[in-house]
C-alpha cells in the first residue's frame, strides 16, 4: 500500500 488513510496491505511503503 501507500502514504493513505486507508488500511492496505505492507508492500511499497506503508501501509497503514
Amino acid at each position: 500500500g501507500r502514504l493513505t488513510s486507508e488500511p492496505q496491505p505492507q508492500r511499497e511503503g506503508c501501509g497503514c
